[in-house]
Order: C-alpha cells, then sequence, then structure tokens
C-alpha cells in the first residue's frame, strides 16, 4: 500500500469455498479518518468492462446480438465513420476509437460526472478516430460505453438494470450496482485520489 501510494483496500481470503480472512487496511476516506472495514463499498471503475463483456456474450446467448454485428445496426444515429466497427471490435479494443485520454473530448476541462448518456453519445461522435477498424489494439472507454448503449437497445433495460437480472441478482451479490453518484450509499468509500 505504502509503495503504490494506496490509502485503503478490502482483503478476503477464500479457501476451498470457505472465508478464512476478511478484513480493511487504511482509509476508506482520508479526510475524516474513516477506515475501511470488510463492509466498505469500492467502486470498481474498469473491472466493470468484464460485466459489460458478459452481457454482450449473454444476448449474444440469447440471439438478440451477433458480435460481427455493426454498432451503426444498434446505434442508428452512429456516424459514418464507425460503419466498420463491430461488436467485436468494442470488445477488443480494436474499433480505433480513442484511448482514455481523448476519449470524449467535447466534454473535457470539466470535473462534472453526471453526463447523461444522450451527452456521452454526442460526445464521442465527435470524436476523432485512432486508426481503422481492427487495424490495431487500443484501449478506450468510448468503447465499453458504446457496448453499454447496445446493451440497452438489444435488451429494452436499462444497462443497469440488466446487469442486475443477468449476473448481481442471479449470484447473490447484493453490495455490487453499477455506480450511481446522486443515491446514499451505506459504506461507500470516498474518492481518496
Amino acid at each position: 500500500m505504502k509503495k503504490r501510494q494506496i490509502p485503503g483496500l478490502g482483503l478476503v481470503v477464500i479457501r476451498d469455498g470457505q472465508v478464512t480472512m476478511m478484513k480493511g487496511f487504511g482509509f476508506a476516506n482520508l479526510e475524516h479518518d474513516v477506515p475501511v472495514h470488510p463492509d466498505t463499498v469500492f467502486e470498481l471503475a474498469s473491472i466493470t468492462k468484464q460485466f459489460t463483456a458478459a452481457a454482450v456474450m449473454a444476448l449474444v446467448e440469447q440471439g438478440k446480438i451477433r458480435v460481427e454485428d455493426p454498432i451503426a445496426q444498434h446505434l442508428s444515429e452512429s456516424p459514418g465513420r464507425w460503419k466498420d466497427i463491430t461488436i467485436r471490435h468494442l470488445l477488443t479494443h480494436t474499433a480505433g476509437l480513442p484511448n482514455v485520454e481523448n476519449g470524449f473530448q467535447a466534454l473535457k476541462g470539466g470535473a462534472r460526472l453526471n453526463y447523461t448518456t444522450a451527452q456521452l453519445f454526442d460526445a464521442a461522435r465527435n470524436d476523432v478516430m485512432s486508426f481503422a477498424p481492427g487495424e490495431r489494439w487500443q484501449y478506450s472507454d468510448v468503447g465499453y460505453f458504446l457496448l453499454g448503449m447496445v446493451i440497452e437497445k438489444a435488451s429494452g433495460q436499462k444497462y443497469r438494470n440488466f446487469l442486475a437480472a443477468q449476473f448481481l441478482e442471479r449470484f447473490g451479490m447484493a453490495s455490487t450496482s453499477v455506480l450511481d453518484q446522486w443515491i446514499v450509499l451505506k459504506n461507500r468509500e470516498q474518492d481518496t485520489h
């Protein structure tokens, strides 16, 4: 923790399906000296990409989408330069969409976290492509945001509701949810960066 400047973490050790240790270390909130405990709720950030990919594949299994579908088939307001981008390209970060630093450029400059899906989609549509789809690999938050929109279109449900029904409720993940900055969430870790 000291070496990587991590203010707090939760740790669980499971052996043969049984929890043998569960403990918090450091602080969930530095400003108020709130320690991390086993019930502290952390933001998953990019770990949610695995949930998104699993949700896409659930829709593939249900026959609602195919990985070779062009995204414009599901996102009708896609710009022309996205015509060759497939769902597979988004899943594998090979779509040519901007990297983390350059994605959603139209929204840069503000610390606001509560953009609507429509605002984010408009910003993404104005981003400059980094390369042609399939040409190479480049990590892209924009691509996974677009996959979230595809999930909503294909399932007819909000992203959060689809994930809850497909995975979280089904596997008893009662303390896991999609981030909502506006709800009061007991034991939420406060951004300590």
